[in-house]
């Protein structure tokens, strides 16, 4: 029995070694491991910047583009309205000489007529005292029936 023992034993030691050896060996390498990997991912990264780069000029005339119709849109849209505002303002203009001149006739009119009721009361004043007389009488009973009712 202790012959098993001392042959295990020995095995134990050979695995022990052997492990020891291994970790050493991976230790070792373990930064080479690393270099290559970041070799490949800055490899990659080169490889790939160029068609990332055109990518990013591709969207950024794209964008220019895209400004440049809006700014286009903008300019015509600020035409128009600068139309418009002179349309109306013109509009507004012949709107209010037409309102003037109006204005005058009626103005005109009501003079005449008014110059013509002067004259009809000066020269017969009767029938306008008569008149105002009535208007007065039947504010009366008007006013007299609604404080009746009230």
């Amino acid at each position: 029995m202790a012959e098993e023992t001392a042959t295990t034993t020995d095995k134990a030691a050979t695995i022990v070694d052997k492990t020891a050896k291994a970790a050493t060996t991976a230790r070792h390498r373990a930064p080479a491991v690393a270099r290559r990997a970041r070799a490949s991912v800055k490899a990659k990264a080169v490889a790939a910047a160029p068609a990332v780069r055109e990518r990013v000029k591709h969207t950024a005339t794209e964008i220019d583009q895209q400004i440049e119709e809006t700014a286009d849109s903008i300019k015509i849209l600020r035409q128009r309205v600068d139309a418009l505002m002179e349309e109306a303002a013109g509009d507004a203009r012949a709107l209010a000489s037409q309102a003037q001149k109006s204005g005058r006739a009626l103005a005109r009119r009501a003079s005449r007529q008014v110059s013509s009721a002067t004259d009809t009361v000066r020269d017969n004043p009767i029938p306008t005292v008569i008149g105002l007389g009535l208007a007065a009488l039947v504010a009366g009973l008007i006013v007299s029936r609604r404080d009746s009712r009230w």
